[in-house]
C-alpha cells in the first residue's frame, strides 16, 4: 500500500519508547536501531557518519553523530582504522518480534483512522489519493511536522484522536509514538547525553502575548497546566544559577494593554465581544465595571512577576545601524511571505517584527544545537511558527535552531535534560497527544467562531444585518466556543460531530441560514412597523388634547382680550388705553389663529422618538451581557 512507508515510520517511534522503558538507556535504544540497519543492509563494515546518513534515511532520525559513537560502543563490533566491523548477527529476536505486534497495531489504528474518515467526511472526493493524505498527515501530526497538514485532515485527525481516547489500547499505542517523539527529540538536539541535570548556557525566552495569558488561565484549564508545567522545569533547571530567564518584548505588552482596554469597552457596553477569543471572554466574564478590567490587568502583571517574566528593556538598540546587518526584515521577505504564508497580512508583519528582534539579539550567532540558542521566542501561534520556518527557508538557515519555537518541543528538551525520565506516570500534560488533540480542536473551533463574529459584525456595520439579527448570532456563537479541557465532552453529547460537506449540501446549509435570517428580517420589519403604529397613535393622541387645549386656551384669550377692548370702546373712546387694548385684541386674534402648531407636536414626537431609542440601548446592553 501507498503509505507503507509511514506505518514503519510511527512503528520506530513506539519502538523507541518501547526500548527506552525496557533499557532505561538512550544510548542502548540507538544500539537496537543501528542494529536493524546493520542487519537489514547487511553490512559488514561502515563509519559513525555512514552509520547516521543510514539512520536518517531509514527511520529519519537525525541524530549527532557523537551520540551515535557512544551508542555503538554498546554493540559488539570490532574497530580498526575508523571503521565498525560486523563479525555476526547482531540484530536479536526482540527488535523483530516487537516491530512486527507494533507494525499489527498501527495497521489497526490507520484503518480505524480512514473508517472514522468515511463516515464524517461527506465529499465525493473520497479516493485513494484522498487516503494516502490522510495517513500523511496523520503521520505528520503525530511527529510534530504540521506545516503541510491541511485544515480538513487536521480536524479529522484531533477528532479521532479525542473520540477513542477512553479506549485503553488505543490510547496506549498513539501514546508511545508519541512519547517516542519525545525520546527522539531529547537525543536530537544533544551531544552528551549523561551531562548534569543543569543548563549551562544563557537562554532568554521571549514569550508571545497567547501564552502569557495561558499562564493566568485565561485560555483554560489544560493551557494553564501546561504552561505552569514548563515554568516548573525552568525552575528546576535554575536551581545552581539563574541561566534560562523568561521575557517579554515591549510591543507584546502593548498589545496586552490594547486587549484590556478593548475589554474595559465591552464591559462599558461601547463594543461586543468576540465569542471565539477565549481570553477576552474571560476577562469580562465577572466584571460589572471598567475597573474590575484594570483589577483584572494589575492582577495579570502581578502575576507575571511572580513567575518571573519580565519586559525586555532593550528595545531601542534594535534599531541601531551596528545591527542592520541581523536584519531579516526586508520588502522582499514580507511580499513573499504574504504569497505563500497563511494568515492576515497585518498579524504576519508583527510576528516578522518580533522574530528579527529575535535575530538581531543573536548577532549571526550559527546554532545547530539548541543548548547553543542564547534568544528564542516561544508562540504556539501556527502563524508565527510557520513563519518562522519560511524565515529559515528563505534565509537558507534551514540547518539551523528557528527563531521560534513551540511549548512542546521546549518541554521536551527541558524534561529529557533533566534526566526524568518517561515510565513516570506524571508526565506533563504537554506530552499527551490526547491533550494536543483537545487543543487542536479547541483552536480549530474557535477561530471559525471568530471569522463568522467578524464577518458578521462587518454586515452589522454596513447595515445587512440589523439589530435583532446580529445579537442572535452573537448567542449562537457564543454556544459554538470550547475550550480544550470542553472538546471531549461535547463530541460524547453528539453535539460535536464533525462533517465536512461536499458543495451541493453546503450550499444547500447555506441556503437553510439564508431563508431563516429572510424569515426574521420579516419578522423585525412586522415588529417594527407595529411600534410604529403605536407611536403614532400616541403623537396622533397627544395632538388631539394638545387642539382641544389651545382652542379653549385661544377662546379665553379671545374673550378676555376682547371684553377688554370692548370696555375701554365703551367708556373711554377717546383714551390712548382704549386703542392699544383694541390693538392688542387684534394681535392676540391673529396669533392665536395662526399659531404653529406643528412645533409643539414636533417636540412631543422627538420625545417618543427618544423614548424608543433608550428602550433599544437598554436592550442591547442587556443582550451583550448574557
Amino acid at each position: 500500500m501507498k503509505y507503507e512507508n509511514d506505518k514503519k515510520l510511527l512503528a520506530s517511534y513506539a519502538l523507541c519508547k518501547f526500548f527506552y522503558d525496557q533499557k532505561k538507556d538512550i544510548y542502548e535504544v540507538i544500539a537496537e536501531f543501528s542494529k536493524k540497519v546493520i542487519a537489514d543492509k547487511s553490512l559488514k563494515s561502515f563509519t559513525a557518519s555512514e552509520m547516521k546518513e543510514y539512520l536518517n534515511t531509514t527511520f529519519e532520525f537525525k541524530i549527532p553523530e557523537a551520540v551515535i559513537r557512544t551508542s555503538l560502543k554498546r554493540i559488539n563490533l570490532k574497530r580498526e582504522s575508523g571503521y565498525y566491523i560486523v563479525n555476526n548477527d547482531v540484530l536479536t529476536e526482540d527488535f523483530k518480534t516487537v516491530e512486527n505486534e507494533t507494525l499489527k497495531e498501527n495497521d489497526g489504528i490507520i484503518d480505524s483512522l480512514i473508517d472514522y474518515a468515511g463516515k464524517k467526511i461527506v465529499d465525493k472526493k473520497n479516493d485513494e489519493e484522498s487516503k494516502v493524505a490522510l495517513v500523511n498527515d496523520f503521520c505528520n501530526y503525530l511527529l510534530l511536522d504540521e506545516e503541510r497538514i491541511s485544515n480538513k485532515n487536521l480536524q479529522i485527525i484531533s477528532s479521532f484522536i479525542v473520540e477513542n481516547s477512553d479506549d485503553e489500547l488505543f490510547k496506549k499505542q498513539i501514546e508511545s509514538i508519541r512519547t517516542g517523539v519525545i525520546v527522539y527529540l531529547g537525543i536530537k538536539d544533544n551531544n552528551d547525553l549523561a551531562n548534569s541535570k543543569t543548563w549551562k548556557t544563557n537562554l532568554e525566552i521571549y514569550i508571545d502575548t497567547e501564552i502569557l495569558f495561558d499562564l493566568v488561565g485565561y485560555n483554560g484549564q489544560l493551557l494553564e497546566i501546561q504552561s505552569q508545567e514548563f515554568i516548573q522545569l525552568i525552575k528546576e533547571l535554575n536551581t545552581k544559577s539563574k541561566k534560562i530567564k523568561l521575557k517579554y518584548f515591549s510591543e507584546t505588552e502593548e498589545e496586552i494593554n490594547r486587549f484590556f482596554e478593548k475589554a474595559e469597552k465591552i464591559v462599558g457596553c461601547q463594543d461586543t465581544v468576540n465569542p471565539g477569543i477565549t481570553a477576552m471572554v474571560s476577562i469580562v466574564n465577572g466584571c460589572k465595571s471598567r475597573s474590575d478590567v484594570v483589577n483584572k490587568k494589575t492582577d495579570f502583571f502581578k502575576t507575571l512577576t511572580k513567575l518571573e517574566v519580565e519586559k525586555c528593556n532593550h528595545t531601542d538598540d534594535y534599531y541601531d545601524k551596528a545591527n542592520h546587518p541581523y536584519n531579516i526584515s526586508s520588502k522582499e521577505l514580507v511580499e513573499k511571505i504574504n504569497q505563500e504564508v497563511v494568515g492576515r497580512s497585518e498579524y504576519l508583519e508583527e510576528s516578522l517584527k518580533l522574530l528579527n528582534y529575535v535575530s538581531i539579539l543573536r548577532k549571526g550567532q550559527v546554532a545547530r544545537n539548541f543548548e547553543e540558542v542564547s534568544y528564542v521566542f516561544l508562540s504556539r501561534n501556527k502563524e508565527t511558527l510557520n513563519l518562522s520556518f519560511k524565515i529559515a527557508e528563505e534565509t537558507n538557515k534551514k540547518t539551523e535552531i528557528g527563531l521560534a519555537t513551540d511549548l512542546f518541543s521546549l518541554t521536551s528538551k527541558f524534561w529529557f535534560k533533566l534526566q526524568k525520565g518517561l515510565g513516570n506516570t506524571s508526565l506533563p500534560k504537554t506530552f499527551s497527544i490526547i491533550t494536543k488533540s483537545q487543543m487542536a480542536l479547541s483552536s480549530i473551533l474557535n477561530n471559525q467562531v471568530k471569522e463568522e463574529y467578524e464577518k458578521a459584525a462587518q454586515e452589522f456595520k454596513e447595515g445587512k444585518l440589523n439589530r435583532d439579527l446580529m445579537v442572535e448570532r452573537i448567542i449562537h456563537l457564543k454556544e459554538k466556543v470550547k475550550k480544550p479541557e470542553e472538546v471531549k465532552k461535547w463530541l460524547e453529547e453528539g453535539s460535536g460531530q464533525i462533517k465536512i460537506y461536499e458543495v451541493s449540501e453546503r450550499e444547500e446549509t447555506l441556503s437553510h441560514y439564508v431563508k431563516k435570517a429572510a424569515t426574521l428580517e420579516e419578522e423585525n420589519k412586522y415588529l417594527k412597523n407595529k411600534e410604529e403604529e403605536r407611536i403614532n397613535k400616541k403623537i396622533s393622541r397627544a395632538k388631539n388634547e394638545f387642539h382641544i387645549i389651545s382652542t379653549i386656551t385661544k377662546v379665553i384669550i379671545l374673550i378676555s382680550t376682547s371684553g377688554l377692548a370692548i370696555k375701554f370702546i365703551l367708556y373711554f373712546p377717546d383714551s390712548m388705553l382704549t386703542k392699544i387694548s383694541a390693538t392688542f385684541a387684534v394681535i392676540s386674534f391673529l396669533v392665536l389663529l395662526y399659531f404653529p402648531n406643528f412645533k409643539i407636536t414636533s417636540k412631543i414626537k422627538k420625545r417618543a422618538n427618544t423614548a424608543k431609542n433608550n428602550c433599544e440601548r437598554f436592550y442591547i446592553k442587556m443582550r451583550c451581557r448574557e
